[in-house]
């Protein structure tokens, strides 16, 4: 792994606990203990700062077509829309053999069931697996739920120590603070996120709107 010079490695870890054994790691690869933050907020700043600017990187953008889709659900309509395309297959081929249309050879019947099917079932899981893959509103960015640790360099000893510890996320910044790459992250991790966000909001279609609202999630009433 390659880094400009002058790259500092932001991490953010679960908790407290796994910050600290993070910055130990940071400390046998050869940096002084006093150079690395733990749980600063400026830090926490730029590691929201650096995921939103992830998901605009990795977002399909088309104005010309009016679209956009975010990370998770491009990764979503990219995993469901092949399978919806083959299940549609499956569902219209028999009406080849069955369906006359118009005396058309067998062939041409065949084909026009597959196309069909292929067709609807693709748009089915277009739809479903974009709309259903994405994070609620409510889910809150890494920093928001984990402890952030900074390291001033990104040497792919740092680097490598700071992976060993399983981050949520691990970006290389700028002095500034503004990304200049992102290492890993959660989902990488877990191929089976996508999976995942797919099966919760299958559970709860309408997704949480608590933060968006003002609800207190915690209140009874």
């Amino acid at each position: 792994m390659t880094n400009s010079e002058g790259d500092e490695t932001l991490g953010v870890y679960k908790d407290r606990q796994e910050a600290e054994a993070a910055a130990e790691q940071i400390q046998d690869a050869g940096v002084d203990a006093s150079q690395i933050r733990i749980g600063d907020e400026a830090d926490s700043k730029a590691s929201v700062q650096a995921e939103m600017r992830e998901e605009m990187e990795e977002a399909w953008l088309s104005p010309q077509a009016a679209f956009v889709a975010t990370k998770e659900a491009a990764k979503g309509l990219s995993l469901v829309t092949p399978v919806a395309a083959v299940l549609g297959i499956l569902v219209t081929l028999p009406l080849g053999f069955i369906v006359d249309f118009g005396g058309a050879p067998l062939w041409v019947r065949l084909l026009i069931s597959v196309a069909v099917g292929a067709l609807g079932g693709g748009t089915v899981g277009f739809v479903i697996g974009g709309g259903m893959a994405m994070k609620g509103p409510n889910e809150p960015l890494a920093a928001e739920r984990g402890v952030t640790v900074r390291a001033p360099a990104a040497s792919d000893e740092v680097v490598a120590a700071m992976e060993g510890e399983d981050p949520i996320r691990l970006d290389t910044v700028a002095p500034s603070g503004r990304k200049t790459s992102t290492v890993e992250t959660e989902d990488e991790r877990t191929p089976d996120g996508v999976v995942q966000n797919l099966a919760q909001n299958a559970r709860q279609p309408e997704g949480d709107w608590s933060r968006e609202r003002g609800d207190d999630p915690d209140s009874s009433g």
